[in-house]
């Protein structure tokens, strides 16, 4: 087996076709970070938690990894629909203060 590299000008979509971009991963940071458009896919990660798609411009799309809260809001938004996420901050456990979990407000718009 040779380690050759295809030449890049050899790759390529036959004409007509326009290359789909990668997505970026969505990464709120601060109380108040929102996103907003279209859940175009939903799926589940290697350790159980959702995975979401949205597409937030024409043909640009950004991954949302879901947590406990967020995938129990998110499991009743249909594909298709439009969303916004904000993030809410942390707030601790009323079990134990000592665990924080992340807090998210989530609309839709078309849909449930």
């Amino acid at each position: 087996m040779s380690d050759e590299k295809i030449p890049e000008e050899v790759i390529k979509l036959e004409d007509g076709f326009e290359p789909v971009p990668d997505s970026d991963v969505w990464k709120p940071s601060e109380e108040g970070d929102a996103i907003t458009g279209v859940l175009v896919q939903k799926d589940t990660g290697k350790l159980g938690n959702g995975v979401y798609e949205l597409e937030v411009e024409p043909r640009k799309f950004k991954t949302v990894y879901g947590t406990k809260i967020l995938d129990s809001k998110l499991s009743k938004v249909k594909v298709g629909s439009k969303v916004q996420i904000v993030y809410a901050g942390e707030e601790a456990s009323k079990d134990n203060p000592d665990n924080k979990y992340h807090k998210y407000l989530v609309g839709v718009k078309d849909g449930k």
